[in-house]
């Protein structure tokens, strides 16, 4: 069997390999660098800036979503109290835990507005502005009422409510009620499109100026 010999590389050969790294080294610096430039003048994202947005826009939309059925669960709380004549004690309780809900929501208010500027686009915004936040108006105005009826003064005042106080704060709870399920349902659609991939969806694409979002 022939032996297999090999032979050192001359100078050519290493000269050679030496400018095919240097080659390579640049390529490799170009291709950074125009990625950079780049990412730069916004037209790409790199994958960490990605991560870190989707990341920030999953935290502000769990936020809102928290601070918003945060004050519609202790409304509903608070009125169901005082039609059940519940001990004015948890009435009272029921009302206060509204209150603090409603001061953390409009405390987020305008922060919220931006968030949904920034992270899902002017339509977003605009249904958030001229919608969702004229029916939390609605739903706090109907809940008002709740806590001024005559139901409510005979609880104050450790009276028994007769039956025409009763009749009325009965019609009072019903229209809280249509107030709560009609935000509820707008909450929930506007939220359902928070989620990835929902934006395209015709749901998640409001109407026009003022309209509902289906």
């Amino acid at each position: 069997m022939a032996e297999v010999t090999t032979r050192p590389l001359g100078w050519w050969g290493i000269a050679s390999l030496l400018a095919l790294a240097v080659v390579l080294i640049r390529i490799n610096d170009f291709v950074d660098l125009s990625q950079t430039v780049l990412e730069r003048v916004h037209i790409i994202k790199s994958p960490v800036l990605r991560l870190a947005e989707n990341s920030a826009r999953s935290d502000f939309s769990e936020r809102l979503a928290r601070l918003a059925w945060r004050r519609l669960y202790w409304g509903r709380l608070a009125a169901q109290r005082v039609v059940d004549e519940a001990p004015i004690g948890d009435v009272d309780a029921g009302w206060s835990a509204y209150i603090n809900a409603a001061a953390d929501w409009n405390a987020e208010v305008m922060i919220l507005i931006v968030g949904l500027q920034k992270h899902y686009g002017h339509e977003r915004r605009r249904y958030f502005e001229d919608t969702i936040l004229n029916q939390f108006d609605a739903f706090d105005d109907a809940l008002r009422k709740m806590r001024l009826s005559g139901l409510m003064r005979k609880l104050r005042a450790s009276q028994a409510p007769d039956e025409l106080e009763r009749d009325q704060a009965r019609v009072l709870f019903a229209r809280f009620r249509s107030r709560y399920d009609d935000l509820n349902a707008v909450l929930y659609d506007f939220a359902l499109c928070f989620e990835p991939g929902k934006g395209e969806q015709e749901l998640c694409k409001p109407a026009s100026h003022g309209g509902k979002a289906q």
